[in-house]
């Protein structure tokens, strides 16, 4: 009984090496390692060769994390892809070869899409990402509806990476797709992307009942910039998901279009996204000017002062002077501070007088502390 159970293990090792062996004729030979390549990208090329499949897997990640370095080893990253027994030395190899970035590789990992193990397809398609070919577009693509919601994920982020606009429709379609993060991936490729070919897609996907999927939306729409999303994005301003208020607000100052500027100022009665809703204003730049001028003037909605202050500041437009002056002398301490504050950060040499002025009478030590600092900033103190 036992000498028949030695003979079965003897002979799952004779098949075990022949297969190994058989796998190594698919490799360039040892003697093709080039001599003039560096000592340590030599060295990991000849653990390619092991027979201990960790061994091998080890080396592929070691020349990956050497990047350009190992470009010499790209022929025989490439066999370990192609023919390896070892699941980990293929996924390495391929993850090697987008690390190296030789578009060399191209084609070797197209083929690896067929391999039957999902890490090694998933680590493919990211290396395609990584190395951003057209040639690989349509490849890339069909891991969309695969089945296994790694693969669609990875075949996701590649095309974002790839930036072909080209791949839009294929991406859009997945905004459809039963796994949240999987649209949630889907919205972010397409603001990679950013093309206004994606915009009716995704403003579709705005009544996603997943709030990170309408957050990713909001953030792709901002960054695709078409003016056909506003409407939609004021809109967004009242979602029921605080993070979603916030990058709609962004997303509207991102865009920039004058007609959303008075609908920030009402949000930022959201003491939430307040923060936000200031960035956004500064965002809009010098056409949202004259409408924040105004909003100065509503000294009994305090908050809308004090943003729009610091926007202006931040635009630096000579036409808020006037304005800020007058608020500077406002019964107000805080309007005053926020109307220092903003001179200073504008930069105009017609602010130094006012400043000087309420200097000499002011009698809040924040204000006159805000006052000092933007003459400071004006080299007149």
């Amino acid at each position: 009984m036992r000498s028949i159970k030695k003979n079965i293990q003897l002979i799952i090792l004779v098949l075990l090496a022949a297969l190994y062996f058989a796998a190594c004729a698919g490799m360039p030979k040892k003697e093709d390692i080039p001599t003039d390549a560096p000592v340590d990208v030599k060295n990991q090329i000849n653990r390619l060769y092991a027979t201990d499949a960790n061994d091998r897997a080890f080396a592929a990640n070691l020349l990956g994390r050497m990047g350009e370095k190992a470009a010499s080893a790209l022929p025989f990253l490439i066999g370990v892809l192609k023919t390896d027994l070892g699941l980990e030395a293929r996924a390495n190899s391929a993850t090697a070869l987008g690390q190296i970035g030789d578009k060399q590789a191209v084609l070797a990992l197209i083929n690896a899409l067929k391999d039957e193990n999902v890490k090694v397809r998933q680590m493919s398609l990211t290396a395609l990402g990584l190395l951003k070919d057209a040639q690989a577009l349509k490849p890339i693509a069909k891991g969309i509806s695969d089945p296994n919601q790694a693969i669609r994920l990875a075949a996701l982020k590649a095309l974002g990476n790839l930036c072909d606009e080209n791949a839009v429709d294929a991406i859009a379609a997945a905004l459809k797709d039963e796994d949240a993060k999987v649209r949630q991936q889907a919205a972010f490729s397409l603001g990679e992307i950013a093309s206004k070919k994606a915009t009716d897609a995704l403003i579709a996907a705005l009544k996603d009942k997943i709030p990170n999927v309408r957050k990713k939306v909001v953030w792709a729409l901002g960054k695709i910039k078409d003016v056909r999303a506003v409407d939609h994005l004021i809109d967004r301003l009242h979602d029921e998901n605080t993070e979603v208020k916030k990058r709609a607000s962004l997303a509207l100052g991102e865009i920039g279009d004058i007609i959303a500027v008075e609908s920030v100022i009402e949000a930022m009665y959201d003491g939430e996204i307040r923060k936000e809703a200031t960035q956004a204003l500064a965002l809009f730049g010098k056409p949202a000017v004259e409408t924040l001028v105004e909003a100065l003037k509503h000294r009994r909605r305090r908050w809308v002062v004090q943003v729009s202050s610091v926007a202006l500041g931040e635009i630096g437009d000579e036409r808020s002077v006037e304005q800020l002056v007058v608020n500077l002398n406002d019964k107000s301490w805080e309007i005053r501070s926020w109307a220092a504050e903003a001179l200073g950060n504008v930069g105009s040499k017609l602010a130094v007088e006012p400043l000087q002025k309420r200097a000499a009478k002011e009698n809040v030590p924040y204000t006159k502390k805000s006052i000092e600092e933007a003459l400071s900033r004006l080299g007149k103190l």
